[in-house]
């Protein structure tokens, strides 16, 4: 018995000092592993093997949309005619009842945010619909033929917030491949007579990149833009190729109008090619600026 107890304690003193136990002290002789929960983002297959182990440690995050086909009926969701479109639609909660406007909070000054690109990404517009009748209606422009995506944005009362995804058609699709737009020329877009300048610190996947933007009016710092949707601007990004799995809004964080500077931050958390619109209050207008740039 005393020879087992000096066993048992060199056993313990061993084990103290290098973590590890003799193979017959294991169950089974293998090794347990934490499991993995699974991200809410679908993993892309192109992911090289470090992206796809980065991807996993993220935090849930909502970065995507949800198919809405059983939960946004439209009235008509298919056009021949290249117009202001006048949508009308119904948004049903997951056990099929119709949201109310007192079914919905009020987030950055409206009840639902209703947005609207090109499934080439070259046509883009944040809408607000008002209830009526019992339904949602807004005016939509829809001028090229082709398939837009519609995102309708709500905060239940008694639910999580969420974005559904359905589909708008103008004329039938013209069988082509889809052309998105190719990287923004130095990263400066402009909006009739307003120009901004884009960079993005440091640029890389799964940091905190820093988007900030510098307005111009004939080479003149614009001093006078004002608050929008709760904040000096907003911002939207849509990853190419993708817009049936990704969506995002970049974070506010600062703005100083003496030197013409908005800032938001975002972190990419898939490699690729991105279409962002950034809206901003100029003059008491909405002023949208599109540009396009990789993450890799």
């Amino acid at each position: 018995l005393a020879i087992l107890v000096i066993i048992l304690i060199g056993v313990i003193g061993y084990a103290s000092r290098t973590t590890k136990l003799p193979s017959f002290f294991k169950q089974d002789g293998t090794q347990k592993t934490q499991a993995v929960i699974e991200s809410p983002i679908r993993l892309n297959p192109a992911l090289k093997p470090e992206y796809k182990e980065s991807q996993q440690k993220l935090p849930p995050v909502t970065y995507k949309s949800v198919p809405g086909t059983e939960r946004v009926k439209y009235k008509i969701d298919s056009f021949k005619k290249l117009a202001l479109q006048p949508l009308e639609f119904q948004v049903f909660n997951e056990n099929g009842k119709a949201y109310a406007p007192a079914d919905l909070k009020i987030v950055n000054g409206y009840k639902m945010h209703y947005l609207v690109v090109s499934n080439n990404l070259t046509e883009f517009q944040h809408l607000y619909p008002e209830f009526e009748g019992g339904k949602w209606k807004v005016l939509a422009n829809l001028p090229t033929p082709g398939v837009y995506y519609a995102f309708v944005d709500i905060s239940p009362e008694k639910e999580k917030p969420i974005v559904l995804r359905t589909t708008l058609s103008v004329r039938k699709s013209l069988g082509k491949d889809i052309v998105f737009p190719a990287v923004t020329p130095e990263l400066a877009s402009k909006a009739g007579a307003y120009k901004a300048k884009l960079t993005i610190s440091p640029g890389r996947l799964f940091e905190t990149n820093v988007l900030s933007f510098v307005l111009n009016k004939n080479d003149d710092l614009v001093k006078n833009f004002q608050p929008y949707l709760g904040n000096m601007g907003n911002l939207v990004l849509f990853r190419q190729g993708d817009l049936d799995g990704f969506f995002m809004y970049a974070k506010p964080l600062s703005s100083d109008q003496s030197r013409g500077l908005i800032e938001f931050s975002a972190i990419f958390i898939l490699p690729g090619r991105y279409t962002a619109f950034a809206e901003f209050k100029i003059g008491n207008s909405v002023v949208t600026f599109p540009f396009s740039f990789d993450i890799e």
